[in-house]
């Protein structure tokens, strides 16, 4: 459920654990000139950043009470957004490769044409002989 009460941003740099989570308002839909996501581009410009904060530290898991504890300019807090953003374009990258997979085998399973042409044989046969549509009862 959406609340409906705006939220306010949080000032101080401390956790957020024991509070009510709150969800914003209004969820804003990005819009794409491209679908396609390349996770090598993306590592390459992330990257440096998450190297930087692992000098510090290590880091913790974005969204844990250990990620949340960290203040606002704790590099460490920086460098794990960096790297679940890497993360998801790999994950994006490598969903989208699954998909393309499942869709050539899927194309190259059956003969298609034939099985089109099944389909049409059966809807006519279905109008030569209506009383054997199934109906609802």
């Amino acid at each position: 459920m959406i609340p409906t009460q705006p939220v306010s941003p949080r000032v101080d740099n401390q956790s957020t654990r024991g509070e009510a989570a709150r969800l914003p308002t209004r969820i804003v839909a990005l819009t794409h000139t491209s679908r396609e996501v390349s996770w090598s581009l993306a590592h390459e410009a992330l990257w440096p950043i998450v190297e930087r904060a692992l000098r510090v530290g290590a880091l913790p898991l974005i969204g844990t009470h250990d990620w949340l504890d960290l203040p606002t300019s704790d590099p460490r807090r920086v460098g794990a957004i960096y790297l679940a953003a890497d993360q998801w374009a790999l994950h994006l990258e490598n969903q989208t490769s699954a998909i393309i997979d499942a869709s050539r085998e899927i194309s190259i399973s059956r003969d298609w044409s034939a099985e089109a042409q099944r389909q049409l044989e059966h809807e006519r046969w279905l109008q030569a002989n209506p009383w054997a549509m199934r109906r609802p009862a």
